[in-house]
């Protein structure tokens, strides 16, 4: 029962990872709408996971789904953000960096031993976190780089955590470092 919940969430998170990736093409007209968009499909994942995994590890459990409302209250920010034309938002945008960092470095410290999936996606979270700082950085320093990256960040972080969930064995979650 518990593998059929990991396939349709790593299924849901890698079909949103793609519809994120190619909807500014078709009808969302800004770069904080899509990543309002991605944050609050990505804070409802990461609860859905916390509730999935609190057998498992209620310390684990605990802090992603903190992590998560903090997505999703960020999801929201940018939304009235959009609706006030609120000059903050790329505060806001700073603070998604940091959810990818704080995601990826409490993943990677509370995986599995012997079953290093969650090291992985970890690993990708840290890695995608200094990426889009770097951007945010580049954005907010007023450079020509497009902010249109930093969604396909989302996405693309959207579809390997998608495709690493589909694949986890939920006999071999997580177990904290000694």
């Amino acid at each position: 029962m518990k593998k059929d919940l990991y396939n349709k969430l790593g299924i849901l998170e890698i079909i949103i990872g793609i519809l994120i990736i190619i909807l500014p093409f078709f009808y969302f007209f800004t770069t904080a709408g899509v990543v309002g968009l991605g944050l609050l499909f990505l804070g409802m994942a990461w609860i859905f996971l916390s509730f999935n995994i609190r057998e498992d590890s209620k310390i684990f459990s605990l802090m992603v789904l903190l992590i998560g409302i903090l997505a999703i209250i960020s999801a929201l920010v940018y939304y009235i953000g959009l609706i006030s034309f609120d000059p903050l938002l790329n505060f806001w945008l700073l603070v998604v960096g940091i959810l990818l960092l704080v995601f990826g470095v409490i993943t990677f410290l509370f995986r599995k031993k012997v079953n290093g999936k969650w090291g992985i996606t970890g690993l990708f979270s840290i890695i995608l976190g200094i990426i889009y700082l770097a951007i945010i950085y580049q954005v907010i320093a007023g450079s020509k780089l497009d902010s249109y990256y930093l969604v396909v960040l989302i996405g693309l972080f959207l579809i390997a955590d998608g495709i690493i969930i589909f694949f986890l064995k939920p006999s071999k979650i997580i177990e904290p470092l000694p």
